[in-house]
């Protein structure tokens, strides 16, 4: 079933995707459907062709429509779906949410540039004194170009949505697996990233003639973000990842945020959401104070304390066995999610492979602790 949904070769496929639907009932999709489709998102990291990285948007687009469709029609056997699945299954559950984190990181970036360039190529139409003055050939050329570009983002925005809805399903029904497995960083700053974009004016560059014919709607968007810092508006864990995001946190935005939802005309978030992003709004300032005040300078932390590709202070370094190389376990753990090889030399790599360093490891606990005392005098001396 799931092959025929998901293959572009099919012939009359709106038909056979239209009797998948009907063939969807509660004892189907408790007893099989579910684990089924997101090991096969997961799959599609791995398709093993030559342009395997394009086709997963492909396979995957098809996959979050069947989801979607499931979760509106049996939304409580899509939750007790999503639930079971992570508790049951957490390594699968872990690359499922980095998939589709990395994903959305890639399409959102992708989405607004070539939005970009087809707002580029309207702008060029109505400039008639450099149009007429371009010759026939790069006319031809602008012209390919913008029917590609048009072609792409119209594919891109589709999935992008649909990601998106996915992530707040995701978010709202299993924070506490979020924080366990330790994915609120990566998902905090997906967000902080994209609060830059949607909670800031775009300004002319998305002004399109016919935006909405593109689905790409920005107020969703925000909404959607929205709604994700609201579901962990009460988990300090998330909020405080939030805050340390040097990359892209503002709080600016998060207040220009809550001002748009205010003042905007339709409804863009649910009522309920809005309140828990209140709250959630609420604390990032006393938040912000209490990050200050115990922040600690790491920076004449000794080279053989840092972590190889972050240049962070480590603090559970362990051993690549081919590369030997010392890293953080979060960072190579991370990094596993997507690729399961030492990234120094592309050597298969698994979790179980990682060597220990209890050593160095007591060391940097000497050393972050020695810190922390010199933070705890000279805040004494300052009182």
């Amino acid at each position: 079933m799931i092959f025929f949904f998901v293959n572009n070769d099919v012939k009359n496929k709106t038909k056979r995707i239209n009797n998948i639907y009907k063939l969807l009932n509660e004892k189907f999709i408790k007893k099989t459907l579910m684990v089924s489709i997101l090991r096969v998102f997961i799959d599609a990291e791995r398709l093993g062709t030559s342009n395997q990285f394009y086709e997963k948007f492909s396979v995957r687009a098809k996959i979050l429509m069947l989801i979607d469709h499931i979760n509106k029609g049996y939304g409580h056997l899509f939750e007790e779906n999503i639930k079971e699945y992570t508790e049951k299954y957490h390594e699968e559950s872990k690359k499922m949410v980095n998939n589709l984190l990395n994903d959305l990181i890639y399409l959102n970036d992708e989405c607004i540039e070539n939005l970009k360039a087809i707002k580029k190529y309207e702008d060029l139409l109505n400039d008639k004194e450099r149009y007429n003055k371009m010759s026939e050939e790069n006319k031809k050329f602008e012209e390919s170009r913008y029917k590609e570009k048009d072609r792409i983002v119209r594919a891109e925005v589709k999935l992008f949505n649909v990601s998106l809805k996915f992530l707040v399903s995701l978010c709202k029904i299993i924070q506490v697996f979020f924080i366990k497995n330790e994915l609120i960083a990566n998902l905090s700053n997906f967000l902080n990233y994209s609060l830059n974009i949607f909670a800031s004016p775009l300004g002319n560059e998305l002004k399109l003639k016919n935006l909405s014919d593109f689905d790409f709607n920005p107020k969703f968007i925000l909404g959607a973000l929205l709604s994700v810092y609201s579901a962990f508006y009460d988990k300090t864990e998330f909020i405080k990842c939030v805050v340390k995001d040097e990359r892209s946190y503002k709080y600016e935005n998060f207040e220009r945020a809550k001002n748009l939802v205010e003042n905007s005309g339709k409804i863009i978030i649910e009522t309920s959401d809005f309140n828990n992003y209140l709250l959630f709004f609420d604390k990032l300032k006393e938040e912000e104070k209490a990050i200050k005040e115990e922040e600690i300078n790491f920076d004449d932390a000794p080279d053989e304390f840092c972590d190889s590709l972050t240049a962070l202070l480590m603090t559970d370094p362990v051993k690549l066995p081919k590369s030997n190389v010392i890293l953080d376990r979060k960072t190579i753990e991370t990094h596993l999610l997507s690729d399961q090889t030492d990234p120094f030399n592309r050597s298969p790599l698994t979790k179980d492979m990682l060597i220990p360093c209890p050593e160095l490891k007591a060391k940097i606990q000497e050393y972050i602790n020695k810190k922390k005392q010199e933070k705890k005098k000279e805040k004494m001396d300052i009182d």
